[in-house]
This record gives C-alpha cells, sequence and structure tokens, in this order.
C-alpha cells in the first residue's frame, strides 16, 4: 500500500475537490469490496483513496410520491433493512436477496456496484427495468443520466473523471410487477452466469407495459428492446411468451468463459426470461 495516499472528508465539497485534482488517481472508497479486491490483484496500484463513509449525505433514504431517491453508500443491508424500500419497491426488495452472502451485504455499496460497471452486477438489471436514474456530481456542477445509458463498457460508465456518482432515483410503479432471477454455477455466493429483471404491467390480460433487462450477457447490463417491442400490447399468454422470448437472442451478445459458453448463456437467458415474465404474472412454473 505504499503507493496510495488516504483521505477522509467530512462533506461532499472535499470529496469534489479531491476529485478534481486527483482526476482518474482519485478513487472512491465506501464499501472496498470490489476495490480492495483490485488492489490485491495489482489491478489498482497508486492513487488517492477518498475514503466517503463519513459522508451522511451519501446514506439517506429520500421518500416521494412518485420516486425514491437512495444515497449512493448506502449499504445493500442497509437497504434491505429500510421499510420504505420494502413497502415501496417490493421487486427491488425481494432482488437484493440474491446479492452476495450476508458479510458482502454489509459492506457493498449501491453506489459502489453500479459505478463498478461489471457486467453481471447485482443491482443493474432490477434498477434498469425501473427506469433508475443516477445523480452525479462534481465541482462543476450536477447531472442526472439514465442508468440505460450509464454504461459504456466492462469496467466503464459515462461518469468523467472528477466526478462521483452520489445518489440513485427510482420511480414508483405502483401498477407494475417486478421479478429478478439470477443463475450461477451453485447456489449461494456465486458470481452470476446470467440474471433477467422483467417489470409487467397488464390490464384486462394485454401486456400495457413492460422492460426486460439482463447481466452477464454482454459488454454492460442492458435492456431486452426487441422483446420488450414485441410483447407490448399482447395478450398475456404462455403461446405468446413462447414464441417471443427467443427474440431475446437478438439484445445479447455473450462471451464464453469459465462458468460457461456463449451458447449456453444464450439459451438459459431465454428460459430465465420465461420464467421471470410468468412469474411476475403470477403463473405456476
Amino acid at each position: 500500500m505504499r503507493d496510495f495516499r488516504f483521505l477522509q472528508p467530512d462533506d461532499l465539497s472535499a470529496v469534489l475537490k479531491a476529485k478534481q485534482d486527483e482526476r482518474e488517481n482519485g478513487r472512491i472508497l465506501a464499501g472496498g469490496t470490489n476495490l480492495l479486491s483490485y488492489i490485491k490483484l495489482g489491478r489498482v496500484k497508486e492513487g488517492l483513496l477518498i475514503d466517503i463513509t463519513r459522508l451522511k449525505e451519501l446514506k439517506q433514504i429520500e421518500e416521494k410520491a412518485e420516486h425514491i431517491t437512495f444515497g449512493a453508500s448506502l449499504t445493500i443491508q442497509d437497504l434491505i433493512e429500510s421499510p420504505v424500500l420494502r413497502k415501496r419497491l417490493p421487486g427491488f426488495f425481494e432482488s437484493l436477496q440474491l446479492f452476495g452472502n450476508p458479510l458482502i451485504r454489509a459492506k457493498a455499496t449501491l453506489g459502489g456496484n453500479i459505478a463498478d460497471a461489471s457486467p453481471i452486477a447485482d443491482t443493474a438489471p432490477i434498477l434498469l427495468v425501473l427506469d433508475a436514474v443516477v445523480n452525479i456530481a462534481s465541482s462543476r456542477g450536477e447531472r442526472t443520466v439514465e442508468l440505460a445509458r450509464f454504461f459504456t463498457g466492462v469496467g466503464k460508465t459515462v461518469l468523467e473523471p472528477d466526478e462521483v456518482l452520489t445518489s440513485i432515483k427510482v420511480p414508483v410503479h405502483a401498477e407494475s410487477r417486478t421479478k429478478m432471477l439470477k443463475l450461477g454455477l451453485r447456489k449461494g455466493t456465486a458470481c452470476s452466469v446470467t440474471s433477467t429483471a422483467v417489470r409487467l404491467e397488464m390490464a384486462d390480460g394485454t401486456i400495457q407495459d413492460l422492460r426486460v433487462a439482463m447481466g452477464g450477457v454482454a459488454p454492460t447490463p442492458l435492456r431486452a428492446y426487441s422483446v420488450e417491442q414485441a410483447l407490448t400490447g399482447k395478450r398475456f399468454s404462455v403461446d405468446e411468451i413462447e414464441t417471443h422470448a427467443s427474440l431475446l437472442r437478438q439484445d445479447i451478445s455473450p462471451i464464453s468463459d469459465v462458468r460457461g459458453t456463449a451458447e449456453y448463456r444464450r439459451e438459459v437467458s431465454v428460459k430465465l426470461l420465461k420464467r421471470a415474465l410468468k412469474t411476475a404474472a403470477g403463473m405456476e412454473v
């Protein structure tokens, strides 16, 4: 650790000043579940570690009628224990049970999981279908970005070198049903081979609105627009699901690695999607 410096600011302005000065060498440290691993592996070798754990403004939950804003430094366990999340966004709450293990959930932060931009980030698919927006700050000002446009590649985002992700705003879709499924090589804390999330809104048996998002099947977590467009406006039925779920192959571009081949991921992803849609609609699977 001799090539690292350490800073523990008491307010956001000091964090933004450090990022302005250090840019790429300013490493935001919150839970550290990813960053400390990168340091141990030698992928990150130097820089200023900016510890943001003292910043109370990044640990707030702001509840409004149409949306809820979550501070980026909230841990996954903080979210699980939030009665606001459980009541207002039950699908998001349920999805967090799939995140890591109790030790990881106690340290890993929501903002860190998003900003790390892993293709298999566990919170990304469910937040994508919920139409989440990320709030970003720098010494130059603030801006918001739709999560669907936030990821640009493996480990890459739209964040500029002097910017910090400060919070995530999640709309509340009272009439929608959401479901996330994750497949790993074993039960427990395994990284996902692929994951899928859906948000479904129906009226009189017809799909009025649909969001589908996937993880582990492309360089970034992504929305499956082909499936969304094909099923929106259709009567919800097993036949329609079986017919149109295969369009998912047009939206994804999985690779082969130690957890599975590209073809295996394609086939499993289609099956997961079918199951998620049926479960969200209240059908037995």
